[in-house]
């Protein structure tokens, strides 16, 4: 199996994660340290780490 980071559902972009999680920039920001470079599966709707991996991988670049 291959990275979630090489998914076509797995984002990390900053923006994105504060906009999957109103409110979250109450608490911290996506654009924290904390974050790293963790990411949100939008088929799962989980925070996962980019080295997860699962079944239901489809590649960014086939898309």
């Amino acid at each position: 199996m291959r990275p979630c980071s090489q998914c076509r559902h797995f984002n990390n972009s900053p923006a994105e994660i504060e906009k999957t999680f109103p409110g979250l920039n109450a608490l911290s920001s996506a654009y924290g340290s904390v974050w790293a470079d963790a990411g949100v599966c939008s088929r799962h709707e989980l925070v996962l780490t980019p080295r997860h991996q699962c079944v239901d991988f489809e590649d960014k670049s086939d898309h």
